[in-house]
């Protein structure tokens, strides 16, 4: 009897385990029903910022869109920019993320009295205006049930 006690505390070990690797690179908000893409900052990144050329995580509003929407990190699909309230929120709260590059977040959220202009998020929860051609790292999050 003591045997199979052992055997199946095992077995549930292993099992989370893999569960766990499987989520690498993502944190989940519970309490708003959030996950939010979590991966270091490469220094190929930071230079696509700084030099603005758009590569991975970092890029103008038009490639900072398409890029959530095509991501398929720690099993899910159908990522997308977050809203402004979102990330303010996000950064302007307890901070649940480790991977935080010290800059300008794309949000999804238009700025109505300038057509070319969209709500762009510090990494403290200040918001300011950003030029759509503009480069600001990006950041998804995907909604769960």
């Amino acid at each position: 009897m003591n045997n199979r006690c052992i055997f199946i505390l095992i077995a549930l070990s292993v099992s989370f385990v893999s569960a766990a690797t499987k989520t690498e690179g993502i944190v989940v908000d519970e309490q708003n029903k959030l996950v939010w893409q979590d991966e270091p900052y490469t220094q190929t990144e930071r230079d696509a910022y700084m030099y603005e050329m758009p590569k991975r995580r970092a890029g103008n509003f038009a490639y900072a869109k398409a890029y959530c929407e095509n991501l398929s990190l720690g099993g899910y699909k159908g990522w997308k920019l977050p809203s402004k309230e979102m990330l303010v929120k996000l950064y302007g709260g307890k901070k649940i993320l480790k991977n935080i590059a010290e800059s300008y977040y794309w949000s999804s959220t238009p700025v109505i009295s300038k057509p070319t202009h969209v709500w762009s998020v510090d990494s403290t929860g200040g918001a300011s205006h950003a030029h759509i051609r503009g480069f600001d790292y990006i950041r998804c999050v995907k909604e769960i049930k």
